[in-house]
């Protein structure tokens, strides 16, 4: 397994790699919680400059934002990427790499045939972020360790809030 944390969370054994990518359930906490937004801020402002935005992750928030207010939630949060260019989005040989990795998931693992379209977005996420060398940082962490068996890449978990976030 390609995780980076034993402790899960310690962003000291983060530090190590170049680049990070953002799962979308970070943003989302992000964006509805003013708690885990300023503990997102302190834990990985150092990361910045090498902090990548994923096309499939950018797509996932606007789908999820219903509201002008939402979009522009959204616009604020990703424009610093757009800014600097460190965007990253899955090529052509991507998506046929995701056709197969969905294939072999299923032929190995056929009680997730109801969870492949939402793992489809995250195989994309994988392989675009070992595209960049990025580790992607996810409370998502059964999915990506499943995709980690198809797909060699770094992922650091996080553990979701307490619930009083």
């Amino acid at each position: 397994m390609r995780s980076l944390a034993k402790g899960k969370g310690s962003s000291t054994s983060l530090a190590i790699f170049a680049n990070v990518l953002f799962d979308t359930n970070i943003y989302l906490r992000v964006l509805h919680s003013e708690v885990y937004e300023r503990r997102h801020r302190e834990r990985f402002s150092r990361f910045a400059p090498r902090t990548y935005l994923c096309s499939v992750v950018a797509a996932e928030l606007y789908a999820g934002a219903h509201t002008v207010q939402n979009i522009r939630l959204v616009d604020h949060l990703l424009a610093p990427y757009l800014r600097v260019g460190r965007l990253v989005f899955p090529h052509h040989k991507d998506w046929i790499n995701m056709g197969k990795v969905a294939a072999r998931i299923l032929r190995t693992a056929p009680s997730y045939r109801s969870k492949l379209p939402a793992l489809q977005n995250d195989i994309l996420i994988a392989l675009s972020a070992k595209r960049v060398g990025a580790t992607i940082v996810s409370e998502n962490e059964e999915d990506f360790i499943l995709i980690q068996r198809f797909v060699s890449f770094f992922l650091f978990p996080l553990l979701p809030p307490a619930r009083s976030l």
